[in-house]
């Protein structure tokens, strides 16, 4: 359970905080549900967006009497001949990140330590969303997997676990996993993107099953059925791994990494905006890499940018999400990216002594011989109807050619009290975006 761990001085001065959040939170609700009521305007002409939230998300159970639901669905696919059928999947589960200073780490705190991380089969019905099943994913051994941070990562900043704010080391665990995306093969297997190893896994659909996984790790290529892909994936920003996944028509599985590599360090790509956009062929295990540059906007930090999810709309152009945000400033754009005309990066290839995270940009890039991915701005959601508060687009995904439908991240309606003593809902709903295009995607 969370615990409180910081004293107030006196039973006044804690009731004058207690007060105070009061206030505030009474304050935030206002300003959220104003938030809410402007949600179908939009500025691109002819786009028509519905938004349709869960109500009656399942419990997870209770924390100091706070009651957690599901969510922090990361990841949306469309069930291929379903009726307004989808699927997401869950993260690690209800933590929050906690602040100290003295630790030098990223301190998180685990709400509930043995979390299984699931996949939700979802249904639109009218302005209703609910949850028709949930399934549980499992390793090799069929032991189902947790949220908890992996032992033994390497090159990668550490993260350290807390069962609650007093402290209590919460130990790595063998079988951990920070699911981010999903999407099916046209054998109806899942594939998932992990976060904690940067690795792509193979999913039995009946029983949640790995069946392979590609990873850079090499203490996890456990048996003959992992495999492994560039070392230069252990190298991402901590926390920022695999965030997406797709499978085209060809039956290849592809991945984006969240935001630029720390390859070969965190000083050398500091100005970078070069990510790797990673290319698995199942059959033959054969891997291709390519770059793609996230934007810039004045008063958001390089450090911000994320990217959020991809979908394949052919064999070489997707969809994916871009958002940053700083402060009161927003940043949510989809792109259309097409990779046929870009450059294929070998595994250990450098350009004048330099890693392709080295050229830092497209023009740098361009003038070693690198084509990158092209982009197209499809819509910027921000001016589109997604409200402020969910600020966490991780979903995306196509319901037909001109339908697209994005997901929020909404973190499991949690956060901590303005003082870091207990956790609070916030009353954030998962819901889902339908934004009707006036032209087939294809046509962007």
């Amino acid at each position: 359970m969370i615990a409180p761990t910081i004293n107030i001085n006196s039973h006044l001065s804690s009731k004058l905080v207690y007060l105070l959040t009061l206030i505030g939170l009474f304050l935030s609700c206002n300003q959220k549900a104003k938030k809410q009521m402007d949600y179908d305007k939009t500025e691109t002409v002819g786009v028509q967006l519905k938004k349709v939230c869960l109500e009656q998300p399942f419990s997870i159970g209770k924390v100091n009497n706070i009651e957690i639901f599901e969510g922090g669905f990361s990841g949306l696919t469309y069930i291929p001949n379903s009726e307004n059928e989808f699927l997401t999947i869950s993260d690690r589960g209800p933590n929050l990140e906690y602040k100290v200073d003295s630790i030098g780490a990223e301190i998180k705190i685990f709400a509930f330590p043995n979390y299984h991380p699931k996949i939700f089969k979802l249904k639109l019905t009218g302005d209703d969303l609910v949850i028709l099943d949930t399934l549980i994913i499992k390793n090799f051994d069929g032991n189902p997997l947790v949220g908890l941070p992996l032992p033994n990562l390497s090159n990668q900043a550490k993260e350290i676990a807390w069962e609650n704010t007093n402290g209590k080391l919460l130990e790595n665990h063998p079988n951990g996993i920070d699911a981010e995306a999903i999407g099916i093969d046209k054998d109806g297997n899942y594939w998932i993107s992990d976060e904690y190893q940067t690795s792509l896994w193979k999913i039995d659909s009946k029983t949640g099953m790995v069946l392979q996984k590609f990873t850079p790790q090499t203490t996890f290529l456990e048996n003959e059925f992992t495999y492994a892909i560039p070392k230069v994936f252990q190298f991402r920003k901590p926390n920022r791994g695999f965030e997406s996944v797709s499978i085209t028509e060809s039956g290849h599985v592809w991945s984006i990494l969240q935001s630029p590599a720390w390859y070969p360090n965190k000083e050398a790509v500091k100005d970078g905006r070069l990510i790797r956009m990673l290319q698995i062929n199942p059959k033959t295990k054969e891997i291709t890499t390519y770059l793609y540059e996230h934007d810039q906007e004045d008063g958001i930090r390089q450090k911000d940018w994320k990217i959020g999810d991809m979908t394949a709309i052919s064999n070489t152009e997707f969809l994916t999400i871009e958002h940053a945000s700083h402060g009161t400033k927003r940043f949510m754009r989809i792109y259309k990216v097409d990779v046929s005309e870009a450059t294929k990066i070998s595994t250990n290839q450098q350009f004048n002594n330099q890693t392709p995270e080295e050229l830092l940009n497209t023009k740098n890039a361009q003038g070693n011989g690198v084509k990158l991915a092209k982009k197209t701005l499809v819509m910027d959601l921000s001016k589109n109807g997604f409200i402020a508060m969910h600020d966490k687009p991780e979903g995306i995904t196509m319901l037909n050619d001109s339908t697209l439908v994005v997901v929020n991240d909404n973190d499991y309606a949690i956060e901590f009290n303005p003082d870091q003593t207990s956790i609070i809902n916030n009353n954030i709903k998962s819901c889902l975006y339908l934004y009707t295009l006036p032209k087939s995607i294809h046509r962007y």
